[in-house]
């Protein structure tokens, strides 16, 4: 399941790696359309694409060994996006903003809670708040203890009350800003 998963991520992305601009007739290709555009139209591989590819996971992994605080991906995503339109906008390299529409400003504004909810039907909310942090908090301890499996975890087991500390905390600070709180899956 999780190799699928990286399969289907890397089709995905390798056009935009490679630097390819992809011609398909009619919304989103499958992956082995995917997969053909991309080696009949390797002939036209952008170089600079390429390089900032490489760039790419070269500093996140350089962040990752300096600190794991670092936000390295966010910090390497705007580094890269500031040098595509500051040193190569004649190159037509595509940027998130082209696939996904820009970053809207009122995604950095902060909503302050509601009591409202809870002056009316406050067993109803409860109820389903509990609901959803027990199931999140089942799903990360289950799939967290089956990463440790998986890798045979010779180091560091996986804290059990640290992640939930930590999980915690996000599900009640991403509403806030406007984000809907996940758990820790595969």
């Amino acid at each position: 399941f999780t190799i699928g998963i990286a399969l289907s991520i890397a089709l995905s992305q390798g056009a935009e790696i490679f630097g390819l601009h992809l011609r398909h007739a009619g919304g989103h290709p499958s992956a082995l359309h995917t997969a053909h555009l991309i080696t009949t139209q390797f002939g036209e591989l952008e170089i600079w694409a390429v390089v900032l590819a490489l760039a790419t996971v070269f500093l996140i992994k350089g962040f990752v060994k300096i600190s794991i605080f670092i936000p390295g991906p966010f910090i390497v995503l705007a580094l890269c996006s500031f040098v595509v339109q500051a040193f190569l906008p004649e190159e037509g390299l595509m940027l998130v903003k082209d696939k996904f529409g820009a970053v809207s400003l009122s995604a950095l504004h902060i909503t302050l809670p509601s009591f409202e909810p809870f002056r009316n039907e406050a067993g109803a909310v409860l109820y389903a708040a509990f609901g959803i942090v027990l199931i999140s908090a089942i799903e990360s301890l289950l799939c967290s203890h089956l990463a440790d499996r998986l890798a045979k975890n010779k180091g560091t087991p996986y804290d059990a009350d640290k992640g939930l500390w930590g999980q915690g905390v996000a599900m009640a600070v991403v509403p806030l800003l406007n984000g809907v709180p996940t758990t820790g899956a595969l």
